[in-house]
């Protein structure tokens, strides 16, 4: 539904950059997961592997933690 003041084609962008942005997020989520429920299986230790997660979402995500 367009809302006041929104032209069909900015509502278009509007929506599609939404969508980006919302599956950008899941697969990051998904993969943050991953790496730690990985590392658990393999070493064990839960707060080094939600640490190491969190790094390689800030690595993926680029904001400059390495």
């Amino acid at each position: 539904m367009l809302q006041k003041g929104m032209t069909e084609l900015e509502y278009n962008t509007f929506d599609l950059l939404l969508q980006i942005l919302i599956n950008y997020f899941v697969l990051n989520v998904k993969c943050v997961f991953f790496i730690f429920f990985a590392h658990i299986y393999i070493c064990g230790g839960g707060l080094t592997a939600l640490l190491i997660a969190v790094e390689r979402l800030c690595i993926n995500c680029g904001c400059g933690i390495n």
